[in-house]
């Protein structure tokens, strides 16, 4: 699949600059195809709100809370099977220990903490939640801090299990429901479907083709992380092993309960949502939501 040689895209691309995107990035600038934006999550998140980027990975979390302004390219998103070791619960208690202790979410990932309020709802623990930029737990800011991305991957050659408590809040979401997590999904604006329907069609087999390149790619990919991080190549490799871009049924299974657990007010058994009726793009579904 190559691009036309002066073909520029009308609608804006935007991404997440952690690596887990690094592998649809770098198979993206193969296809000759650049990002306008590249940020953390909930940036991203409000980038696409004001209609700065059209077409970007966004928080699932996110996506459910605006799903009457988006809508999600069909099948493309981020998911992991268990452990992910990019979020990460790192404590100076046990969990079933943190009532009323102070727990430090992350302002950059809307599903992370998310995952993290869950995580302690199943405990029937209910810690002080605060948000703040913090990478350790020096100082007594906090009792324990969620921590995400690169820095979560780093942060495991800092905190030792022997001195800390350390959660993979991916591990523990399987452990709870037996399914992957969904942490991002693929939207696009709905005006901008309604602009250019076709166009979304193209960008959404693009990122999927990206995608593809990109794991295939993985020498550069890790030579790039090794570069970013100081990794071993092997950590790295387990990494981006973990990670899921082309979401299927199993993935959709684990976004609904996701959802389920956000809120229950919105999704419950009696209302229960399917592929069916989720906002989906994919093959002719483009043209029928050109007409909304």
């Amino acid at each position: 699949m190559k691009l036309t040689r002066n073909y520029q895209f009308k609608l804006k691309l935007g991404g997440i600059s952690y690596l887990n995107m690094l592998p649809i990035r770098i198979g993206l600038e193969k296809l000759g195809i650049k990002e306008r934006i590249s940020t953390y999550p909930t940036q991203i998140n409000q980038l696409i709100l004001e209609s700065k980027v059209d077409i970007a990975p966004v928080s699932s979390i996110f996506y459910a809370a605006n799903e009457e302004k988006l809508f999600w390219l069909k099948d493309l998103g981020l998911a992991a099977r268990g452990k992910v070791h990019s979020v990460l619960l790192v404590s100076n208690y046990p969990a079933e220990e943190l009532e009323g202790k102070r727990v430090c979410l992350t302002a950059e990932s809307a599903s992370s903490a998310r995952l993290t309020q869950i995580f302690f709802q199943e405990k029937e623990v209910k810690p002080q939640y605060f948000t703040e930029h913090l990478s350790d737990l020096e100082g007594n800011r906090a009792d324990a801090i969620l921590l995400i991305g690169d820095q979560a991957l780093i942060a495991r050659q800092k905190f030792s299990p022997q001195k800390y408590f350390i959660y993979d809040l991916a591990e523990e979401w399987f452990r709870l429901t037996g399914k992957p997590i969904v942490l991002a999904l693929f939207v696009v604006r709905r005006e901008a479907v309604v602009c250019c329907p076709d166009e979304v069609e193209s960008l959404r087999k693009f990122i999927l083709t990206a995608a593809e390149i990109g794991l295939s790619s993985i020498k550069e990919v890790l030579k790039i992380a090794q570069e970013k991080t100081n990794l071993e190549e092997q950590v790295l490799l387990d990494y981006f092993a973990s990670l899921k871009y082309r979401l299927g049924e199993e993935e959709h299974e684990g976004l609904l309960e996701f959802f389920r657990r956000s809120f229950p007010e919105k999704y419950t058994d009696k209302s229960f949502i399917t592929l069916e009726n989720l906002s989906l793009i994919g093959g002719r579904e483009v043209e029928a939501f050109s007409c909304i």
